[in-house]
């Protein structure tokens, strides 16, 4: 029979630490465990480079690699135990997400999150095999559209009160305004995470002034014609957007009622070999289009990247030009031009 304990607040906390101590332990044993709790940190997490928090969209890809790695060692009878993460693991994994299709991009970020987890459970001195310091991380570039300023001009010019669209929408969609904000970033480069900020920003003269929530860089943005337009449409301030997935429907409705119907193909990495998918232009239009519309529509008129740069926010030309997608005959246009001039 163990002794009695005296009540008393030293042995209330003593008892209070030990308990909190088992549970840590339970999770340091457990992979599942541990990188869950990793992942409720992570949104409380400050970026050391912009000094704020971790945006939601990381988080969600934390989840996600989570779910697809439970995933795998459900469908290989595994289990998570940190033993798995051997010599052998990376093979045994990408033939699973290669027979999944997944594309290798997917793929290369599924890779460069674990190795986050597993880097901070080496710490921890949860886990000894160094061999997923050697995962394979590096991102391939794909193919992507972009819209031209003309087709941009289609699709602001929708008239959403005429009979044949009108009989097409219902008005809680608030699709006129999914619109709307998508040409405001077409013009302006801005990345979704900004379009909702618009809400509430005022412009002075013929710039605006936006403070952006991935890279924690204040941006000067010269001002479009449509882009005027759109702010005085609304009583001199932007409409909300709704949210991601319904953006991206909304936009790809409004491109085909556009006639964005030119045939285009693409070719990405997916499974482990090239695949060419094929569609209108308007089915490979993503919420992410509008900026690299922009980068490439301001580099065609012959702007210096470093300018167009300075609006975009991007630190390095080498990560800038992955946004510019023209073909040979585009380049050798803005090499003319600058003869020109």
């Amino acid at each position: 029979m163990s002794e009695p304990i005296e009540h008393s607040a030293e042995n209330f906390k003593r008892i209070i630490e030990s308990k909190i101590r088992g549970v840590e332990a339970q999770i340091r044993k457990n992979p599942k465990d541990f990188i869950e709790d990793y992942i409720k940190r992570k949104a409380r997490m400050v970026n050391r480079d912009t000094q704020r928090r971790i945006v939601s969209g990381t988080v969600y890809n934390h989840k996600n690699a989570l779910r697809r790695l439970m995933l795998f060692c459900e469908e290989e009878r595994l289990r998570l135990v940190w033993e798995l993460f051997n010599d052998r693991f990376e093979e045994r994994f990408t033939a699973w997400m290669q027979d999944k299709e997944y594309s290798a991009n997917t793929i290369a970020s599924q890779y460069s999150i674990m190795k986050v987890w597993l880097s901070e459970s080496e710490m921890e001195g949860l886990i000894t095999d160094k061999h997923f310091h050697r995962w394979t991380t590096k991102v391939h570039d794909v193919e992507n559209i972009y819209l031209t300023e003309e087709e941009i001009e289609r699709i602001y010019r929708l008239d959403f009160s005429s009979e044949e669209l009108r009989s097409q929408i219902d008005p809680r969609q608030r699709i006129e305004e999914t619109r709307d904000m998508f040409v405001v970033a077409c013009w302006t480069g801005l990345r979704f995470g900004d379009w909702k900020d618009l809400s509430k920003i005022q412009i002075v003269g013929d710039t605006m002034t936006v403070h952006t929530r991935k890279t924690n860089k204040t941006v000067v943005i010269p001002l479009h014609p449509f882009v005027k337009e759109i702010y005085e449409k609304y009583g001199r301030k932007f409409p909300k957007v709704v949210d991601k997935t319904h953006t991206l429907f909304q936009i790809r409705q409004c491109a085909r009622w556009a006639g964005l119907d030119e045939h285009t193909t693409l070719s990405r990495m997916q499974g482990g070999k090239s695949v060419v998918k094929s569609g209108t232009k308007a089915d490979f239009l993503m919420n992410h289009t509008a900026r690299r519309s922009f980068a490439t529509n301001m580099y065609l008129k012959g702007i210096p990247p470093i300018s167009i740069m300075a609006i975009t926010g991007h630190t390095t030309e080498a990560n800038f030009m992955k946004y510019i997608k023209v073909d040979k005959h585009q380049h050798a246009q803005v090499v003319a031009r600058a003869f020109a001039s």
